[in-house]
């Protein structure tokens, strides 16, 4: 997730004086059929499964149209106007938590750090041999 968000920052500060905006989107926990290319000890690790296997019912899982309304609502929303490399979650932006903090929601501050987004993204070029400018 960390990355994700950082490329997101990096890509809209190269972009923004082009009319490019960037922002990372986290659509939630969705449970789909992914998780069949998974074990069952992954799963279980995730908490998506018991200990025989069997769903766990969780308040937090989102539907796929629910997990959906957070990418839409960054595509058109006007709260968005002017703003780029901000992490979204349940259709708004996310509020930056304290570095301890193990809840389901927000963004560390870390993952919206401009200096370590701008080292990602030299990074990435460095190990792909290439440059990316817009």
């Amino acid at each position: 997730m960390s990355a994700k968000s950082l490329f997101a920052v990096a890509l809209d500060a190269r972009g923004r004086n082009f009319r490019v905006r960037s922002f990372a989107v986290h659509p939630g926990t969705i449970p789909t059929g992914i998780g069949r290319h998974l074990s069952l000890e992954d799963l279980q690790g995730l908490g998506a499964v018991d200990e025989h296997g069997q769903p766990v019912d969780n308040p937090t899982y989102k539907s796929v149209p629910q997990g959906a309304a957070t990418m839409v609502w960054a595509a058109v929303s006007p709260q968005l106007d002017g703003l780029g490399g901000v992490y979204t979650e349940d259709a708004d932006i996310a509020v930056v938590v304290p570095d301890d903090h193990q809840g389901p929601s927000g963004v560390h501050a870390w993952a919206v750090d401009p200096q370590a987004a701008d080292r990602l993204w030299e990074l990435s070029e460095r190990l792909l041999g290439r440059s990316f400018t817009i």
